[in-house]
């Protein structure tokens, strides 16, 4: 019985010391995090760094959802996603422990049936969901990275806004920065805390994976980067193809975000590549 247990326990230690250790990438981001079966907690178990979450203002509540046809009033930013990241900061002193830049996105959505296409409307109430979405934040500061005209003070997580915002001029302190929408904002100053820039793969490039990327768009590709981040951007696309040559294309041409709704595949690709840093307190 003594030999069966010593056996045992020298088992679990070769497997321990073997056992490769835990590294959170700040490239992996997840598209429509709220779709998968454990919003937040699949990706942070796959060490994604990013994750991404539709939101609907409903009569006064900020509702997670795809569409506003599948919005229910259980399904929460503040419980799937605001009450969870301030556990996890509070016991590891970030989302993962030693981690600074964990990003959450909140991708601003409008009620079309209520607008009616209006444009008036629809820009009254993309500003009524991010005032809401400020106010709320407000009472999660303590974890949050906060932006003022004089400054940014950097915090364990750091959201932005995407979608139908409607960019906020700061008033004292605000929660939000937000993401430019075009490759031609590129050039433009982070004013109003612009600090990302979000592209739609299918416009600006015509590969998808099969075959070797054509030369003129891997420079096209690299040089959008190249710019942006010489204007203090970073970079993600969406609708990328979910292919390892479409993600080999993008880690070379360095860029910050790898959007994805598959986690394991995109975090065991990520695993196989050399790291960068992340960094750390």
């Amino acid at each position: 019985m003594r030999t069966i247990s010593l056996l045992l326990l020298f088992s679990v230690v070769v497997l321990a010391a073997s056992a490769e250790p835990f590294v959170p990438n700040r490239r992996a981001h997840a598209h429509n995090d709220y779709e998968h079966s454990r919003p937040l907690a699949d990706a942070l178990d796959q060490g994604f760094c990013s994750v991404e979450a539709d939101v609907y203002l409903v009569d006064g509540k900020l509702l997670v959802a795809h569409n506003r046809k599948d919005c229910r009033p259980e399904r929460t930013l503040e419980s799937l996603y605001l009450e969870p990241l301030q556990k996890r900061v509070r016991q590891n002193g970030g989302v993962f422990p030693g981690v600074v830049g964990f990003c959450l996105w909140l991708d601003v959505k409008v009620d079309s049936a209520k607008t009616k296409g209006d444009e008036a409307k629809n820009k009254e109430e993309s500003e009524n969901t991010c005032k809401r979405i400020n106010e709320l934040l407000e009472q999660y500061s303590g974890m949050l990275t906060q932006f003022s005209e004089r400054q940014v003070k950097t915090n364990a997580v750091t959201v932005i806004l995407t979608g139908s915002h409607s960019e906020m001029s700061p008033k004292g302190m605000q929660y939000v920065c937000y993401d430019s929408t075009s490759a031609k904002a590129v050039s433009e100053p982070p004013q109003k805390f612009s600090l990302a820039l979000s592209e739609n793969w299918t416009h600006l490039f015509t590969w998808r994976g099969d075959g070797k990327m054509p030369a003129l768009e891997k420079d096209r590709l690299r040089d959008l980067i190249a710019e942006a981040h010489a204007h203090g951007k970073r970079v993600r696309f969406w609708a990328t193809p979910e292919k390892v040559p479409v993600w080999n294309e993008l880690l070379a041409a360095d860029v910050d975000w790898i959007g994805t709704d598959h986690l394991k595949e995109l975090a065991e690709f990520l695993n196989m590549q050399d790291k960068q840093p992340l960094a750390t307190k």
